[in-house]
């Protein structure tokens, strides 16, 4: 990635001096072989401009410096030397070198005012290490999105489950409140044979109770038969009050006579061979039959018909 950071004036400056110095350095070594070698001026002069007409061509020494030359008048500059042709000293040169440098520090020093800000910028997006993050998101959105499914999964799983709890409870509810309320119709259904028996056999005794004795039976005839009449009403009476009885529960008396033969309502306990109706016409009732709604209480006992030479 490239890298895009601009490196502050104060950095540039500072290592161009410090690749002044090691150049000042290593040519000075070459300048001699032993401590008798010489400095000679080439024999061929080089140009040199005017210093007027270069611009800060000679960089300004503080006081300090200057007092520093003055008091050690062996610390020259090479020109000097070589200007001289006098043997070159090793550690004099070197001193030299160090002076020289030292004064261009402080000078560099003495014009810095206050430390430059660093700006960094930031680096450029990288696309390769974005896509390798985007990958690595996917991969994690893709794991997080499978546990949730497997999450999901199980959750629908124990949902089903205890919805076919409910509903097989449910059903056992159900079924227990058939068979209370079966239990229920079969208690009221026995309660109820009893008193449709008894109201039948009041039935047929009040058919019996308007045909008065004899008169040989009894001495007074006439005493006996007011009280007879007044028997006979009290009767009636209670013959009412069951009938309306069995009717406030909703029990009613079926009709039979003329009507097809249905086995679930009626129970055949006679047969008559007759061209006069058709087959399996009831034709006489026997025992009547009870209704609750549409719940058979007590079938009725009939007699059918059937044409003759048939079974």
């Amino acid at each position: 990635m490239a890298n895009t950071n601009k490196i502050p004036t104060f950095y540039s400056d500072f290592r161009r001096r410090l690749v002044n110095f090691l150049a000042k350095v290593f040519f000075s070594g070459r300048l001699q072989k032993n401590d008798n070698m010489r400095i000679t001026k080439p024999e061929t002069s080089i140009p040199m401009k005017d210093e007027s007409q270069i611009p800060n061509s000679r960089i300004p020494v503080s006081e300090e410096e200057s007092l520093i030359e003055i008091q050690n008048p062996e610390i020259l500059n090479v020109e000097d030397l070589a200007g001289k042709n006098e043997p070159v000293n090793t550690d004099i040169c070197l001193e030299l070198r160090k002076t020289e440098m030292e004064r261009d520090f402080r000078q560099w020093l003495n014009e810095l005012s206050e430390i430059p800000r660093v700006e960094f910028t930031d680096d450029e997006p990288d696309i390769y290490s974005f896509y390798e993050e985007l990958c690595v998101l996917r991969n994690e959105v893709r794991k997080g999105g499978r546990r949730n499914h497997d999450v999901l999964t199980r959750f629908g799983e124990s949902l089903a489950g205890f919805q076919n709890v409910l509903v097989d409870i449910q059903n056992r509810l159900g079924q227990a409140d058939a068979r209370k309320k079966e239990e229920e119709l079969l208690a009221n259904k026995r309660r109820f044979l009893a008193v449709i028996d008894v109201f039948e056999r009041m039935g047929r005794l009040k058919e019996r109770l308007y045909t008065p004795p004899k008169k040989k039976l009894f001495k007074n005839y006439g005493n006996w038969e007011n009280v007879w009449n007044r028997f006979r009403e009290g009767f009636e009476i209670t013959y009412s009050y069951l009938e309306n009885l069995l009717k406030n529960e909703g029990i009613t008396k079926m009709e039979t006579l003329g009507r097809l033969f249905d086995p679930g309502q009626m129970n055949a306990v006679a047969v008559e061979y007759t061209d006069k109706h058709l087959p399996h016409m009831v034709i006489e009732e026997i025992s009547p039959g009870f209704l609750q709604g549409e719940r058979v209480i007590k079938l009725a006992e009939v007699k059918i018909s059937k044409t003759q030479g048939r079974v």
